[in-house]
C-alpha cells in the first residue's frame, strides 16, 4: 500500500551535490503555487465515499478521484519537462508541456463532473446534513476546477518561456 503522505514523484536520479542548490532554485522558480499537494482532497473525498450508495456520489468520486490521478500524471509530466531544460533527458521538453496541458485540461473536466453528479442529488436522497456535505464537496471540486484553468495558465506560459528560449538568435539583416 502506498502511504499517502509519501510524495508522489521522486527522481531516479540523484543529482550531485553540487547541482542540488541549482537544480531546487530552478525547480522552486518553474512551480507555480497552484501545484498543491494532493493528500489533504485524497482524504477528504475518501471519507466522503460513505455516502457511495447513492449513483450519483459513487459518480462523484470515481470522477474525484480520476481528476486527482490526472493532476498527479500532469506533476509529473512537467517535472520531465522541466529535468529537460536542464539537461538531465536528452528529449523534447515540449512534448512534455503538452502531456501536462492535456493532463490538467481532462482533470478540470473530471472536477466539473463531480460537481455536477453532487449537484444532482436532491434533499429527498439524502439528510440535511448530509446534503449540505455533497453540496460542500461540489463547491471543493468547482474550487479544484479553477485552480486547474490557472495551472493550465502557468504550464502554457511557461512552456511559451521555454519555446523562446530554446529558439536560436535570428541575426539582423544590417542596412546601409
Amino acid at each position: 500500500m502506498i502511504r499517502l503522505d509519501h510524495p508522489l514523484i521522486t527522481l531516479t536520479d540523484a543529482p550531485s551535490p553540487a547541482r542540488i542548490p541549482d537544480l531546487a532554485t530552478q525547480l522552486q522558480r518553474e512551480l507555480s503555487t497552484y501545484w498543491m499537494p494532493l493528500c489533504e482532497p485524497i482524504y477528504k473525498w475518501t471519507a466522503f465515499a460513505q455516502h457511495t450508495e447513492y449513483a450519483p456520489a459513487l459518480t462523484a468520486v470515481g470522477d474525484a478521484f480520476f481528476a486527482l490521478s490526472l493532476e498527479t500524471k500532469a506533476l509529473r509530466y512537467f517535472t520531465l519537462a522541466c529535468e529537460q531544460q536542464q539537461g538531465r533527458m536528452p528529449i523534447d521538453s515540449g512534448y512534455w508541456y503538452k502531456q501536462a496541458v492535456r493532463a490538467l485540461l481532462d482533470a478540470s473536466h473530471h472536477w466539473s463532473r463531480a460537481a455536477y453528479a453532487l449537484d444532482t442529488l436532491t434533499p429527498d436522497e439524502l439528510t440535511a446534513d448530509d446534503l449540505h456535505e455533497a453540496r460542500s464537496m461540489s463547491r471543493a471540486a468547482r474550487a479544484q476546477q479553477e485552480r486547474l484553468w490557472k495551472l493550465t495558465d502557468d504550464v502554457r506560459a511557461a512552456r511559451a518561456d521555454w519555446r523562446q528560449s530554446s529558439q536560436p538568435a535570428v541575426p539582423r539583416e544590417v542596412q546601409a
